[in-house]
């Protein structure tokens, strides 16, 4: 995963005080230089990125210590819902000559995800519009085609905005929706206006539909974009009710609790191919837990971690604030 500082490695273009919303500084700065220009710099760190880690691997293997190993490569196939660069197959509603920005489009990064797959990599994207999301999911098609079939967990990133028929590839080609329930939080403020009430309505943020599916949801923070907190991860899918609101955004694709808590523990472990090592207070795993100060399944107050544990080893404590590394 590419840091902020990486990023400003390879776009010295970009403002650091733009932050998480460099991806309208992108298309700001691509109307005058070239959106092509761009994205083919980041298509040339993406290449470079493949090189080195391509390298590393032939010198260490993916495990570098207990606790770190080279997972695999993300890519980003669009922007982000709020500032209008995330890529749908149908205009924004407030903006009907703007589809979004397609990032992830050209041959050559295409063959790198194909050869990273080889290398037994695990390929993440991130995805948001409905677009970007059919685009990756053909693209993961042809990897399992082309390269053959194996047990390589592709992923998709946010996966926020969703076709029907995506879902049905989701499940077919045992792909892994990598969400972060926080977001639609924010999001369920504006998307009526972005996409119309009806189409955001149908398309956003589909844990349960999913769910149905046999989809593996995989749940996460996001964090700093969202809060690291996973308890308040768990509470934004089970009830999905906009700051303000006491309503819920979308209550159909509601889940419980216990979905929701699987998502955040064995469904992430098994997402990044640790699910033999964490994920589950199970003999033989490393024993990583917290101590909640309340029963989560049948809370009727805020819940909050007394606790926290790794390897066995406590690392937090409530009592004395103290976290030890």
């Amino acid at each position: 995963m590419m840091s902020f500082l990486e990023y400003n490695q390879y776009y010295p273009w970009l403002s650091p005080a733009r932050g998480q919303d460099r991806s309208v500084y992108v298309l700001e700065k691509g109307q005058s230089r070239g959106v092509e220009e761009e994205i083919g710099r980041g298509t040339q760190w993406y290449t470079s990125t493949v090189n080195l880690i391509r390298t590393q691997i032939r010198l260490t293997g993916q495990r570098l210590s207990q606790n770190l190993k080279i997972g695999g490569l993300k890519a980003f196939a669009d922007g982000s819902l709020g500032s209008g660069t995330a890529f749908f197959n149908e205009p924004y509603a407030d903006d009907p000559s703007n589809y979004g920005l397609e990032i992830l489009n050209t041959e050559s990064v295409m063959n790198d995800v194909l050869q990273a797959d080889k290398m037994g990599l695990q390929i993440a994207i991130h995805a948001i519009g409905d677009g970007a999301n059919d685009r990756i999911l053909a693209l993961y098609q042809s990897i399992n085609k082309s390269n053959g079939q194996r047990d390589r967990r592709l992923r998709i990133e946010h996966a926020q905005h969703l076709s029907q028929n995506a879902l049905d590839i989701f499940s077919s080609e045992q792909i892994i929706a990598s969400m972060q329930p926080e977001h639609l939080l924010d999001d369920a403020n504006f998307a009526s206006k972005k996409l119309g009430e009806e189409r955001a309505s149908r398309i956003s943020y589909l844990f349960k539909s999913l769910l149905m599916k046999n989809v593996t949801l995989a749940f996460g923070s996001d964090w700093p974009v969202a809060h690291l907190n996973p308890l308040k991860g768990i509470i934004a899918a089970t009830e999905r009710r906009p700051p303000g609101s006491s309503l819920p955004w979308i209550p159909s694709e509601c889940i419980e609790v216990h979905d929701a808590l699987r998502g955040y523990t064995l469904a992430a472990a098994y997402a990044a191919f640790l699910e033999n090592e964490i994920g589950s207070l199970t003999q033989g795993k490393f024993a990583d837990f917290a101590v909640l100060s309340e029963d989560i399944f049948h809370a009727h107050a805020e819940v909050s971690v007394l606790a926290t544990y790794k390897g066995g080893i406590k690392v937090f404590s409530k009592e004395t604030t103290d976290f030890v590394l």
